[in-house]
């Protein structure tokens, strides 16, 4: 059975779509190909095919074209899509093709997000939130099942598609699957890293939290702080002065 993922938002090696859902599935013996508009690459990764095209300047009817077209030549039994975009490609394949396809909503934000609205303020605000959850809904209609990532963001897909099938994919293994072995003692230092966007939504302030409680249980350890992400606002950021320069080279300790 040959399984496509469909994503417009995500590069192919994103850790859901390649780690925890392709690889499992290639692993199981389904021939499985990723498809992102976020990239250029062409290769194959440990058993799966990565498809991929950069959307820089085409435009969303490009886009679908795009989709359908990869659609096409790999002939998929499944298609799993990450976004609404996909999801039209995916029901043109699927209304175009001989035998059965099983097109699958994987689900894992709120959609409009904040990151959707970004550039819209007041009144066209409204309208593009307005436009962007019509679109969503449709492309909802159009699946044969969901995958969610979260229970709470199940709640109106399930509301509004009560018969549709949907499975629970959660972000990371069940604890079953990972050992878990007890020291007999606490190291004398930890190096904490964070990555990602950097913002309290996104857990960043949960990360020095996490840091505090343990500094203060631990007097005596030793901790580093590594940070590696971005901003999505220049109003979030300020330059930091030469000093605060020198010390943003320096581990920073509890």
């Amino acid at each position: 059975m040959k399984i496509s993922f469909l994503t417009s938002g995500h590069y192919p090696f994103d850790d859901r779509i390649f780690y925890h859902l392709a690889k499992t599935l290639s692993e199981n013996g389904y021939k499985v190909e990723i498809v992102s508009s976020k990239s250029s690459l062409k290769e194959i990764s440990e058993g799966i095919s990565i498809n991929c095209f950069p959307d820089n300047e085409l435009t969303k009817k490009a886009k679908i074209e795009n989709f359908e077209r990869y659609l096409i030549s790999f002939d998929p039994d499944i298609v799993i899509c990450s976004e609404p975009l996909p999801l039209l490609a995916a029901k043109k394949f699927k209304n175009n093709k001989s035998g059965k396809v099983t097109v699958i909503y994987d689900i894992t934000e709120w959609y409009p997000s904040k990151k959707n609205l970004a550039d819209f303020k007041g009144l066209p605000g409204w309208f593009t939130f307005l436009k962007l959850l019509l679109f969503n809904i449709y492309a909802s209609s159009i699946s044969d099942a969901f995958i969610f990532g979260e229970w709470l963001k199940s709640k109106p897909y399930r509301m509004l598609f009560p018969v549709k099938p949907f499975r629970f994919v959660t972000y990371y293994p069940d604890l079953k699957y990972i050992p878990q072995k007890k020291s007999s003692h606490l190291a004398e230092a930890i190096v904490f890293s964070y990555s990602g966007k950097i913002s309290i939504e996104k857990g960043f302030g949960n990360f020095f939290r996490v840091i505090n409680t343990l500094a203060k249980e631990n007097q005596e350890l030793k901790i580093s702080i590594k940070i590696v992400g971005w901003y999505e606002s220049c109003l979030l950021y300020t330059s930091p002065s030469p000093r605060d320069r020198t010390r943003s080279r320096m581990p920073s300790s509890a």
